[in-house]
């Protein structure tokens, strides 16, 4: 059953072992290492070879989660995970997990469309349209849209105003505290 052309695959020494146990000659021992550490990752469902795409499991409470998330529940849902892990043998060999072994989280910004703007008056403009010297400019910081308001005037009336009728909160943003804006 084993694949022994020239023109084999690359996978093709991983089906081999899973399917015969048949481990290249070739190899050296570092190689065979290697292989061994690789070959781990896949298994062997007739006739196709599959690759894990994780390995290991979640804390009982996470494991817990993911269940409820798919729509399942039954009594001992939440004391079942954790007679799994505790009989698992790599979670034992492994040991606790320390401050060593965690990895810095790094949280992803889920923004939506329209959800954060930048607002600033542009002028004073001479000479004067309709009255109005000042623009007040706001501007989607994600699809870059623009709405543009005439204004007589640069006072926080204005601006005010326009925050109220479009429903907007306020956070300001100085040179000194750029992290405000979002854009940072």
């Amino acid at each position: 059953m084993a694949i022994t052309s020239n023109t084999a695959p690359w996978y093709a020494d991983f089906v081999n072992y899973k399917v015969c146990g048949e481990v290249p000659d070739e190899m050296d021992p570092y190689r065979k290492k290697k292989f061994f550490r690789e070959v781990n990752h896949y298994f062997w469902d007739e006739p196709y070879l599959y690759k894990r795409a994780y390995d290991g499991h979640f804390a009982t409470f996470k494991a817990a989660q993911k269940v409820l998330q798919a729509g399942l529940w039954w009594p001992i849902l939440f004391k079942a995970p954790h007679g799994f892990i505790t009989k698992c043998d790599a979670c034992q060999r492994m040991g606790n997990i320390t401050r060593r072994n965690e990895m810095p989280r790094n949280p992803i910004l889920e923004v939506e469309i329209f959800d954060f703007w930048g607002i600033d008056f542009m002028g004073p403009f001479n000479p004067p349209s309709n009255g109005n010297v000042y623009i007040l400019v706001a501007a989607d910081y994600i699809s870059k849209w623009v709405e543009a308001i005439a204004s007589p005037t640069n006072d926080y009336k204005v601006f005010k105003s326009m925050l109220r009728k479009y429903g907007v909160k306020h956070k300001v943003s100085t040179a000194y505290h750029p992290q405000t804006s979002g854009q940072v």
